[in-house]
């Protein structure tokens, strides 16, 4: 059966160049097929989603050198957002772990995952060097003055490899304003996708 990726999006405060490697592309239908050190498809949402990237940067972080694919969906309503991420770092094995991470169980499987809501001001998102901030905003999400989100993670087995997928919605009058309602449907919604994932990938 193949991994399910799903994970988190690490914020690297550098300078991206383009690069020539490519963990995610689209096929006819939409579905983004992850490829490297994952082999998956993530499918697209619904027959409305819009489609972003693939982008496929390379940075270093200190000694590492880094390398990563990212795309996306986004809604027509340009308020919710799937973002799908793959990374590789020369660091050497067992430089990624999410040994550490929360764990969630979802369509009966357990992921290493997160789950917060993030306040975003206009004048940060301007000056940020956030790339899947950055990513988002130039996709036309709208992203101030709030962002509540679920993300699941994934290592490969060397820990030279990471996978995340992290859903998005945006708070449009701030976190302290989203109700305990918004995030179980919000998660419903989220957990459903996922376990169509997973059949598609059995």
């Amino acid at each position: 059966m193949k991994k399910i990726l799903v994970l988190a999006f690490v914020s690297l405060l550098v300078s991206p160049a383009w690069a020539e490697h490519a963990y995610i592309s689209f096929d006819e239908e939409g579905n983004a097929v992850i490829s490297g050190p994952f082999n998956a498809i993530i499918p697209k949402p619904d027959e409305q989603a819009q489609l972003a990237g693939p982008v496929n940067t390379e940075s270093k972080l200190g000694d590492e050198s880094l390398k990563s694919s990212i795309a996306a969906y986004y809604g027509t309503d340009s308020n919710q957002f799937l973002t799908i991420q793959v990374e590789t770092t020369d660091g050497g094995v067992g430089t990624l772990t999410d040994s550490n991470m929360p764990k969630i169980t979802l369509a009966g499987q357990e992921f290493s995952a997160y789950q917060t809501c993030t306040e975003i001001n206009q004048d940060e998102l301007n000056q940020t060097d956030n790339r899947l901030y950055k990513f988002m905003d130039d996709a036309g999400v709208q992203l101030v003055p709030g962002l509540y989100f679920i993300m699941l993670y994934l290592t490969n087995d060397e820990g030279t490899a990471e996978a995340i997928v992290r859903y998005s919605r945006n708070a449009p009058q701030g976190c302290s304003s989203v109700t305990d309602k918004e995030i179980e449907q919000f998660n419903a919604k989220f957990e459903a996708y996922v376990q169509h994932a997973m059949e598609i990938n059995q």
